[in-house]
């Protein structure tokens, strides 16, 4: 298993003065650095990027996605898109459809993790994935020179935006049929004999809800909703143990087989065992892995912030192992470089390319609940075949400037650490690893701390954030 330690030594909020773009979208504080005209801007060059004509946009739950949405959909509208609107839609349904209805492009109204004050748009390629780096080199040139084509404006009144909302094309039942068949119909759930199990479920009001009751139903179990719908997040955005008690409460009240949790956008997913045991999001991959292998060969692709559990089952079920930058994009491209059988990040999310090519926390509980069924085993049982470590994550918000100069004078001192520079810096040993980078999502510094002894990592990710904040 990998056990997941809580840091709470240095976290302090950051004022954002501007959104931040990256390879995983916009994203930003609404109404401070997610202005109506930062998404104007944002969604003309996207536009004249693709070059296209035809759009399928999706979102999230969260409050201001609605909002967001309508400015989205009047902004294409009036640069002559047929706009193509699933509502609410977690973004692995709006990527696979993006690429099933053959658009030219996608986008995703949401924040995923962040908490939710936040928003943000995740941009898709008409390829059904999300743009490389190399693509949105180009995309930023794009938004740097750009200069609207006329002065912003929001659509003037709700008869506008009737008259407008008339030319989409309203698809979100369709879709969800198209997308939950794509997975149910897949080779990997074909011949299975489940046996019918009791599922609580955590959407935190999020864009999951409706999908994984249904996809749920159709494979034969029973459905225990955590929540009534509510208005905004019902607990923090991110499926971590640390938030995931009240579901934990409710599986073992219910008496439930196990759990799902997702984040609100539905690319990420963790679960909790028979006993309230939450299981941390680094395994979720490891119990994709279990599932398909040795049935099915290929290598896995990982990002490098992900459990070195991952080479241990390599170990065991002989596959090759490559690893990349953080970011969904970059390992999605290296699947496709190396023809890979799944890949994934240690956040909750997996990658099934044959399905779909991206995170996807309805395709990865498909898995796992096919796992458990399958096995006759409980999730208790099953996670203690993982491979177990601990991991220490904290996000500092203010820290020295010089950060790398400072880490890189205290690794000169560790002989027999390997410095690997290939995203912020990391430095593995023989027994432990640790990660410093940059968030692609937030202003703020990542450390990440992995290794077999709690009192060991404990000590390193405190002097760390010693070393570095300010």
């Amino acid at each position: 298993m990998i056990i997941i330690l809580t840091v709470n030594i240095f976290k302090l909020q950051f004022l954002m003065r501007s959104a931040i773009f990256s390879v995983s979208g916009l994203r930003g504080v609404i109404n401070q650095d997610l202005t109506p005209e930062v998404i104007y801007r944002y969604c003309e060059a996207f536009s004249e990027f693709i070059g296209g004509k035809k759009i399928i946009i999706g979102r999230d739950n969260r409050p201001s996605s609605y909002y967001l949405a309508q400015d989205v959909y009047w902004i294409f509208s009036q640069l002559g898109y047929e706009v193509y609107n699933l509502g609410v839609a977690p973004t692995p349904m709006t990527v696979f459809l993006t690429k099933k209805l053959q658009a030219d492009g996608g986008i995703e109204i949401t924040a995923s993790h962040n908490p939710e004050n936040w928003n943000g748009l995740k941009f898709i390629s008409g390829a059904g994935r999300f743009f490389y780096e190399e693509e949105l080199t180009e995309f930023k040139k794009i938004i740097r020179h750009k200069r609207l084509s006329k002065p912003y404006s929001r659509a003037k009144s709700a008869e506008e935006l009737l008259r407008i909302s008339k030319n989409f094309v309203v698809i979100n039942e369709q879709a969800v049929e198209e997308y939950l068949q794509a997975i149910i119909l897949a080779r990997y759930f074909q011949n299975i004999k489940p046996r019918s199990l009791r599922i609580g479920i955590d959407c935190n009001n999020g864009a999951t809800e409706f999908l994984i009751q249904r996809l749920l139903t159709k494979l034969g179990h029973q459905v225990f909703p955590l929540n009534p719908p509510c208005y905004g997040f019902c607990r923090a955005p991110e499926p971590t143990p640390e938030n995931l008690s009240a579901l934990a409460r409710f599986v073992r009240v219910q008496k439930l087989d196990f759990g799902i949790a997702f984040d609100p956008d539905g690319d990420r997913v963790a679960f909790v065992d028979e006993k309230g045991i939450p299981l941390s999001e680094e395994q979720t991959l490891l119990l994709a892995i279990l599932y398909l292998f040795p049935k099915w060969s290929g290598p896995v692709v990982v990002n490098n912030a992900t459990s070195m559990a991952v080479e241990e089952l390599s170990a065991k079920f002989q596959f090759s192992v490559y690893r990349t930058k953080i970011g969904e994009a970059n390992v999605i491209k290296k699947i496709e470089e190396v023809d890979a059988l799944v890949g994934g990040e240690g956040n909750g999310g997996v990658i099934l390319p044959e399905i779909n090519k991206a995170r996807d926390g309805i395709l990865a509980s498909a898995i796992v609940v096919n796992l458990i069924s399958q096995s006759g085993n409980t999730l208790s049982e099953i996670r203690k075949s993982l491979p177990k470590y601990y991991m220490a994550k904290q996000v500092i918000y203010v820290y020295n400037k010089d950060w790398q100069s400072l880490l890189k004078k205290k690794l000169k001192m560790a002989t027999e650490s390997k410095i690997d520079m290939l995203d912020g810096i990391k430095i593995i040993s023989k027994d432990h690893w640790l990660l410093v980078r940059k968030s692609n999502t937030e202003p703020a510094l990542r450390i990440i701390v992995e290794g077999k002894s709690k009192k060991q990592i404990r000590q390193l990710i405190t002097e760390i954030i010693n070393l570095l904040a300010r």
